[in-house]
C-alpha cells in the first residue's frame, strides 16, 4: 500500500510513540489498519500502515533502524542497502568530507557517518527527507546533513572538495530498469567531468545485473570492483574509482564478498590475471563444490578453484571436485555420491535403481532448465539429495548426485 504524500509535520513524527503503536497493532495487517483507523492518529494513517507492512522485513535487513524505530516508505526501503553491505562499503573509506548524491533512506549515510567527519546527503524527495531527518535524530547522527536538492544542480554550484563522492543512482528511469552507466540518474557520463574537479575518489553502486567486463571497459581510473552477495544472492556491485591513478586494466582488482550471519568471506584477483583452471580427468572424487554467486558474478571461478587446488569440471565452470575437504569454502559443498554421463536412459535407470523421486536440481552450462529436468524425469522438488547437471569442455553432459553428509556439516 503506497504512502499518500500528504503534508507531513516533523514534530508529530518525532513525538509519535512507535513502540506503543507496534505493540497495539502487532497482529493487524496494513490493509486492516487503514480500514479501521481512518481518523484515529495525528500522523498520516497511510504512513503508519507502511510501518506495519515493513516492520518484520526491517528487522532482518536493517536491524539498527529497526531498534531505533526509524520511519520508512516502501520504495526507499526496497532500494536501501542492507546493514551488512552498508557497513562493508563504509569500511573501505575514511576522511573529512563526503558527498552522497542519492541519499535515499540513509542507511549508507548512517554507516559512513562513523568514517567521515561530515557528510552532505542529497535527495530530491522532500517527503522522504522529512522522515530521514527524523531518523537521523533517532540514530543520534550529528554529522550528516540531508538536503532536498537535485544532484546535477548541487554539483554545478558547490565549491567544496570531498574525500569521497558516493553515488547510488536511481536505476528505474521512466519505469524501466537501467543497467548501463547512462541509463541511471544521475547519469555518470554527464557528471564525470565535474566529479573530477571535486574529488579524487568516487564509489558507484550499480545493479547486481551489470556486466563486470562492461564496467572495466567503460570506467576510466577504475581501481576495484566489489561484488557483494548475501544469502546466496548478489545484492550490490560497487565500482571504486580513483582519478589520481592511471587507467590500467591489469591493475583493476575484483573482490568477491560473501556475507552470512556469522562471517564475511573475501576472495580477489586482478581482472586480467585470471588463472587457467585445472581440469578434472576423473569424476570419482569424494567432494563436490559449487562456487558462490559472488565468485561466479565476479568471473573468479577459475582463479578461486585453482587457489584451493580444486579440479574444475570445465573451463570457467563454477563446479569443482576434489579429495580435499575445505571448511571455509565460498559456496556450497557436498559429498559426491556418483557422477555419470547424462542421457535420458542413464538418468532414468539411475533414478529407478536408487529410488530417487525427490531431489534438489541445479544446472550450469547445461541446455535444460531445472524445471524442464524435473518435469521430463518426473522428479519432485526437495528431499535430501541433490542433482547437478553440467556440460564438460569436450561437450559431454554430466550428472552429479551429491548429498550433504555428516562430514560436510
Amino acid at each position: 500500500m503506497p504512502v499518500q504524500k500528504n503534508d507531513i509535520k516533523t514534530e508529530l513524527l518525532e513525538e509519535f510513540d512507535l513502540d506503543s503503536f507496534f505493540t497495539q497493532f502487532r497482529n493487524v495487517s496494513a490493509n486492516d489498519f487503514i480500514l479501521g483507523n481512518k481518523t484515529k492518529f495525528l500522523v498520516d494513517n497511510y504512513l503508519l500502515a507502511e510501518q506495519l507492512k515493513l516492520r518484520n522485513k526491517l528487522a532482518h535487513k536493517i536491524p539498527t533502524f529497526y531498534a531505533a524505530n526509524c520511519w520508512l516508505t516502501s520504495k526507499s526501503f526496497e532500494q536501501a542497502s542492507g546493514e551488512k553491505s552498508a557497513l562493508y562499503k563504509a569500511s573501505l573509506f575514511s576522511g573529512k568530507k563526503m558527498l552522497d548524491l542519492c541519499g535515499g533512506l540513509g542507511v549508507d549515510d548512517w554507516a559512513f557517518s562513523a568514517r567521515f567527519d561530515s557528510i552532505v546527503s542529497l535527495d530530491i524527495d522532500a517527503y522522504l527527507n522529512v522522515l530521514v531527518n527524523c531518523n537521523f535524530k533517532r540514530l543520534k547522527l550529528v554529522n550528516v546533513s540531508r538536503l532536498t536538492a537535485d544532484a546535477y544542480l548541487y554539483l554545478r554550484n558547490t565549491q567544496e572538495k570531498y574525500d569521497l563522492i558516493y553515488i547510488d543512482a536511481d536505476r528505474r528511469v521512466n519505469d524501466k530498469k537501467g543497467f548501463r552507466l547512462d541509463d541511471i540518474e544521475p547519469s555518470y557520463g554527464k557528471i564525470e567531468g565535474r566529479l573530477r574537479e571535486l574529488t579524487n575518489r568516487v564509489l558507484l553502486k550499480l545493479s547486481p545485473l551489470i556486466d563486470i567486463s562492461y564496467c572495466v571497459n567503460h570506467l576510466e581510473n577504475l581501481k576495484s570492483i566489489h561484488v557483494i552477495a548475501q544469502e546466496g544472492e548478489v545484492k550490490e556491485v560497487l565500482c571504486e574509482i580513483d582519478y589520481s591513478t592511471p587507467r590500467n586494466q591489469k591493475e583493476v582488482r575484483i573482490i568477491a564478498v560473501d556475507m552470512d550471519e556469522n562471517k564475511t568471506h573475501h576472495f580477489s584477483s586482478t581482472y586480467l590475471n585470471q588463472h587457467n583452471c585445472v581440469l578434472a580427468n576423473s569424476y570419482s572424487h569424494h567432494y563436490f563444490y559449487e562456487a558462490s554467486s559472488a565468485i561466479v558474478k565476479s568471473g573468479l571461478s577459475s582463479a578461486y578453484g585453482k587457489s584451493l587446488e580444486l579440479l574444475s569440471l570445465s573451463i570457467h565452470s563454477s563446479y569443482f571436485v576434489s579429495e580435499i575437504k575445505i571448511d571455509e569454502f565460498m559456496g556450497r559443498r557436498f559429498e559426491l555420491v556418483k557422477a555419470f554421463a547424462f542421457s535420458k536412459k542413464s538418468l532414468n535407470e539411475y533414478l529407478k535403481i536408487n529410488n530417487i523421486i525427490k531431489a534438489n536440481v541445479s544446472r550450469s552450462q547445461f541446455p535444460m532448465s531445472p524445471d524442464e529436468i524435473k518435469k521430463q524425469f518426473q522428479i519432485r522438488d526437495g528431499g535430501d539429495g541433490y542433482l547437478f547437471f553440467t556440460t564438460l569442455s569436450n561437450g559431454e553432459k554430466l550428472v552429479l548426485h551429491v548429498r550433504k553428509g555428516a562430514s560436510m556439516i
